[in-house]
């Protein structure tokens, strides 16, 4: 009867060699093939796991910086509520409105807000017994708040689902903020979990009042994302280089550049 030799078993060194396990690996070398899959986990899921999580991230920086001058309302025909989102005192301000509730209340509630500005509620709380009448009037001294259409005022007794429309313009104090309504947007926006070199990589991208075939999608070489957003707000100051516009699919190399790709969506707006 023969007898049965197992190989003796490999040290743990030779998987994990110190330093080495976040190189690169050498498949030339048949002496690394053994521990290819492992390096190549280590590696390239190490040197990607940032452009995974930084695809959502600035998906969602890039919509909320873009908010700025506008209003975004979503009303669905149907549904007893309506969203109204912007930006007000630097914070985003998400409001859950009636479809049949009169403008006026919601103009008033913003007035309030306004008024009372986004740091000081809480230390105005806080300190409500402690200041004086008079000064705790004029902190919450209402500021004008009106809904213009083609320069006129919408009439307060109008539906939030009629009122809030294209075309028109929200004016708080001395800020403008234009009114889109059911405008594009991304729902979903998200990578493979696990990315290697050789491999296509797609973000899964879900769109709500669009299709993603009208949509732009970018990759950017590192340290070009901040000067093609300021450019594309309206800045001046170079062209902007990309890697592949229009592009769905990248494919990394695990060349210096590509860990660092940055991804920015531009939904189509019609």
């Amino acid at each position: 009867m023969a007898a049965l030799e197992l190989p003796a078993l490999r040290p743990w060194a030779d998987f994990y060699p110190g330093a080495e396990r976040f190189s690169r690996p050498d498949l030339r070398d048949p002496t690394k093939w053994n521990h290819r899959v492992i390096n190549n986990l280590l590696y390239y899921q190490t040197n990607y796991m940032a452009m995974a999580v930084g695809v959502f991230l600035l998906v969602g920086r890039w919509f909320i910086s873009r908010m700025d001058d506008r209003v975004v309302v979503r009303c669905i025909p149907g549904e007893p509520k309506l969203t109204i989102s912007f930006i007000l005192d630097g914070s985003h301000r998400h409001m859950l409105r009636d479809q049949t509730e009169k403008l006026a209340k919601v103009l008033f509630r913003i007035s309030n807000n306004a008024a009372k500005g986004g740091s000081q509620v809480g230390r105005a709380k806080k300190s409500k017994k402690s200041k004086p009448p008079l000064l705790l009037a004029a902190v919450a001294e209402p500021v004008v708040v009106k809904l213009l259409y083609d320069g006129e005022a919408v009439s307060e007794n109008a539906e939030n689902s009629e009122a809030w429309k294209d075309g028109t313009v929200l004016h708080i104090g001395e800020t403008r903020y234009e009114v889109q309504r059911n405008r594009p947007n991304f729902t979903r926006a998200q990578l493979p979990g696990c990315l290697l070199a050789g491999f296509p990589v797609c973000p899964r991208l879900e769109v709500e009042f669009g299709r993603l075939e009208d949509c732009e999608l970018t990759w950017y070489k590192p340290g070009r994302l901040e000067h093609a957003l300021h450019l594309l707000r309206g800045g001046r100051g170079g062209k902007v280089h990309v890697l592949r516009p229009a592009a769905r699919q990248q494919v990394p190399h695990g060349t210096p550049g590509d860990p660092q790709l940055e991804v920015v969506l531009l939904e189509q707006v019609w």
